[in-house]
């Protein structure tokens, strides 16, 4: 009976750094996993030690059907694969041509830049990964009196304003007016590629009147995208404007001549590549309307509360629908108002429910005030913002209420755009109090080596390639970011972390939010704990600790793992040995996280990365569960130990050394044997006879299948 609340999971991942592949199967029925239906995502990269990095994550929820999430890097390949055991079907990534309420919805996004990938025990962060609608354009033009041709002139220079909103594996530019739009789509989203725009109001015209053409027009905006063959571009263009987006594309061969999301894309700063101008797909006559998109007025790209309420409509549509988040049909404007309907309805008391659902009863809001939808949403929302509209007062609720009343029965004389403003009004504060951390995440990258906003990554680019060209030093982008004192980039700055952008830095350092950068120090301290090899941890500690006169934030930087961790010490009441697992146990010196081993690897190369703790802990999890010590054996313990640490690329005779002498205390103390011989890989697969467990969640006791 125990079976019916507590059930094993559904996905299974079996990983192999060494080689770059993991695999993410998903069972229809995890209790007869042996005959049930699955979907085996099948992914491939260079080995982790080469790249510094893991190259992917991913989730699984149910929002009324099932829905895997995947995040990948530009060079990993993915295959799927479908149906009965031993009869799957190659299918293309996403929606299977089978049964799709009997499997899941695969949701595959080939990330631009692999430092938002973030760490394996972090929760897979989807919006911010995908990235929110933003809106570039050139600073406000005052409209001049003096003469119809200046006014005209004005106006045009403000058309310039460019929409860009980023897919699953696409992204898509609208100009403001709708008289243009640019679709960047991967053909095939399981193969490797990779593309990286830049957007320039004025910067790139100059250059088209001086190197290519005389004849553009002003009010032109100018798209530049490098990308690799895989990557399609569409234009389409309405007849009357049909230059409202001049787009220059440059098809390269090799993933590595892609620069990185966000680089400025001058011809001085990379002048080898070969800028051709795309032509037109499809041109729209001029006796049909233009497609206006109603989010340009909404300023969607507000940036914390705009862009969550814009996630949570998306959350609430598909927990209605059951519809993929970016394939909706709904408009944009339906989206965002879903979304402030969600909002609410997690903020508010019972009471505020109420109201609510009175408020939107016969509407198609009304389906994100069902209970179910809310708890859905409530589980896999952002836990900082959910915390953050809990914590309101009831009269600034109550406020909102009677504002979001006031727009659906008179959305003329209380529009969309006042709702949102009393919207951000109310909630801004207390999210951004709530959530600061993830706010800094939002204008940098997780690893901080620069930034997620586009224009904030063009402007330090530009300020960090001549530094580089001169071999000079260079502000790291959190000290270049606050001495920012004008110009674009501190407008930006301003509206993400708000007026004191500067003082929001300095306590993100201050709280160690902001990574410290590596230096020849970090490095030779590094390479002379690695030289000890595997020691005892109290060993390794006292050494850490000497070295810190020179280097005093080598403990934020790398720290002690031990080989056999501590919970199969601690968490096995069986073993009364007065060994002190902690002190004396066998550990080995790694990086800190993903971000510092991915710049150990960028500076020193990837023969000093060993492997970085969590993603080990992280492995070891999966084939033995936290709280399932006691039901395994010394020897699957060795084995699970062993599999995770050869993965790893750790060397073989760090594994045969002392770390034996644990086990062996270990199995003594049991009275078990233990053969220390290296297990087969595929012995360590549940379809190899890997053992399966399962927590029952009333108890938190684990049981073995």
């Amino acid at each position: 009976m125990v079976y019916l609340f507590a059930l094993p999971p559904k996905v299974e991942v079996v990983e192999d750094p060494s080689t770059g592949s993991a695999t993410i199967t998903w069972y229809e029925s995890s209790l007869q996993w042996r005959t049930s239906n699955r979907t085996i995502l099948a992914l491939n990269s260079p080995p982790w030690h080469q790249i510094g990095v893991r190259p992917f994550a991913w989730d699984y929820f149910e929002l009324e059907w099932a829905h895997l999430r995947l995040a990948v890097a530009r060079g990993v390949t993915v295959t799927q694969r479908t149906g009965p055991p031993g009869r799957e079907q190659n299918v293309p990534i996403g929606w299977n041509a089978l049964d799709p309420k009997r499997y899941p919805q695969v949701h595959l996004h080939r990330c631009q830049d692999e430092g938002l990938l973030g760490d394996p025990d972090e929760t897979l962060d989807w919006y911010s990964i995908i990235g929110q609608p933003q809106r570039i354009e050139k600073e406000k033009f005052l409209l001049s009196l003096t003469s119809n041709d200046d006014a005209i002139e004005d106006w045009k220079k403000q058309q310039k304003a460019v929409q860009v909103t980023p897919g699953e594996n696409a992204v898509t530019f609208q100009q403001i007016d709708g008289f243009a739009k640019v679709d960047v789509t991967l053909s095939n989203p399981g193969n490797p590629s990779a593309y990286c725009y830049d957007v320039r109001p004025e910067e790139w015209m100059e250059e088209l009147k001086e190197h290519e053409f005389i004849d553009v027009d002003p009010s032109s905006t100018v798209i530049r995208i490098v990308h690799t063959r895989d990557v399609k571009i569409r234009l389409r263009a309405h007849e009357d404007q049909k230059d409202a987006l001049i787009v220059e594309a440059c098809e390269v061969s090799r993933l590595s001549d892609v620069p990185p999301q966000g680089a400025a894309l001058g011809k001085a700063d990379f002048p080898h590549l070969r800028f051709r101008r795309h032509a037109i797909d499809e041109l729209i006559p001029s006796n049909r309307q233009p497609w206006v998109i109603a989010l340009f007025e909404l300023a969607i790209n507000f940036i914390p509360v705009v862009g969550v309420v814009y996630d949570l409509g998306q959350l609430a549509y598909a927990a209605a629908t059951g519809k993929t988040f970016f394939g909706y049909n709904v408009s944009e404007e339906e989206l965002l108002l879903m979304g402030i309907t969600t909002a609410i309805g997690l903020g508010v008391s019972a009471a505020g429910v109420r109201s609510l659902r009175k408020i939107v009863q016969g509407t198609r809001l009304e389906a994100a005030t069902e209970d179910a939808t809310l708890s859905q949403i409530r589980r896999i929302a952002d836990a900082g913002y959910v915390e953050a509209v809990g914590h309101l007062p009831p009269r600034q609720w109550d406020d909102l209420l009677s504002a979001f009343d006031r727009h659906l029965r008179d959305p003329i004389a209380f529009p969309l755009p006042k709702l949102v403003d009393k919207f951000t009004n109310v909630v801004n504060d207390a999210y951004l109090v709530a959530v600061e951390r993830r706010v800094m995440r939002k204008v940098f990258k997780p690893d901080f080596t620069g930034f997620r906003d586009a224009d904030l990554a063009a402007a330090y680019n530009r300020y960090l390639q001549p530094k580089l060209r001169k071999k000079l030093p260079a502000l790291d982008p959190a000290s270049w970011a606050k001495k920012a004192n004008r110009g674009l980039p501190k407008q930006l700055l301003r509206r993400a972390l708000g007026d004191e952008f500067v003082e929001v830095i300095n306590r993100a350092e201050r709280a160690d939010v902001l990574p410290r950068r590596l230096t020849k120090k970090h490095i030779d301290a590094y390479d002379f704990l690695v030289a000890r090899g595997v020691e005892d941890y109290g060993t390794l500690r006292n050494l850490r600790n000497n070295l810190k006169n020179k280097v005093p934030d080598v403990g934020k930087i790398f720290e002690i793992d031990h080989l056999l961790e501590q919970r199969f010490w601690r968490n096995n009441p069986n073993l009364t040995t007065a060994f002190d697992e902690k002190g004396l146990g066998m550990a080995f010196v790694v990086p800190k996280n993903p971000a510092v081993s991915r710049e150990m690897f960028i500076m020193a190369g990837g023969q000093r990365i060993r492997y970085v703790h969590n993603v080990k802990t992280n492995m070891l999890k999966e084939l033995i569960p936290n709280g399932a010590e006691t039901l395994v054996t010394v020897q699957e313990m060795w084995d699970a130990h062993v599999h995770v640490l050869r993965s790893l690329g750790t060397h073989e005779s760090l594994i045969k050394g002392r770390l034996v002498k644990d086990f062996r205390l270990m199995a003594k103390q049991l009275g078990q044997s233990l053969d220390t011989r290296f297990p087969r890989p595929g012995a360590m697969r549940h379809t190899g006879g890997w053992p399966r467990f399962v927590e029952d969640p009333t108890t938190g006791a684990w049981t073995r299948l």
